[in-house]
């Protein structure tokens, strides 16, 4: 099951299904086609560090193991964050890179994106540190131009773990 704004979980979703021959269904279809409590792996994309539709699927469904999906470098420190704030520390956790639509993204979000690539921007002019710098440079040029980092083979993990627990 997922949850996807402009298209990178949705790709995620349909490959790792392909890969495992789970079912695969947005969160919205799942809500009417699945039965209440049953055992689903979800994905959602990343807003703020919150992993969206998460809690709502936690609340009707068996989430037995769940992936963000964002635009940053999976890092120790994305997944503590990612895990911290979604409180997912009590099931298997995966974070697989997406990107950032610039074309795909509306409304509040569009203009959190315009805010952030502000910020980014002066981060890279300004701060002291080089790799700070630079990657304040490569975020700013993805929030302006958008960046596809979707990787199919990041889903193996995740794939690997659904096939010794189906």
């Amino acid at each position: 099951m997922y949850e996807s704004a402009t298209g990178f979980t949705y790709r995620y979703a349909y490959t790792l299904a392909d890969m495992t021959g789970i079912r695969c269904c947005s969160l919205k279809e799942a809500q009417t086609q699945l039965s209440p409590q049953g055992r689903i792996v979800y994905l959602g994309w990343v807003r703020a560090s919150l992993i969206q539709g998460l809690k709502q699927a936690q609340r009707r469904f068996d989430v037995c193991a769940a992936a963000a999906v964002g635009m940053y470098k999976e890092s120790p420190a994305v997944i503590r964050e990612l895990s911290r704030a979604n409180d997912v520390a009590d099931i298997p956790f995966f974070y697989l890179r997406g990107g950032v639509s610039v074309q795909r993204t509306r409304g509040l979000d569009r203009l959190v994106l315009r805010a952030m690539a502000l910020l980014t921007a002066r981060i890279a002019k300004k701060d002291a540190s080089p790799v700070k710098r630079q990657i304040a440079q490569e975020l700013t040029d993805a929030l302006h131009n958008g960046a596809d980092y979707y990787d199919s083979q990041s889903l193996l993990p995740l794939a690997a773990w659904i096939r010794t627990h189906e």
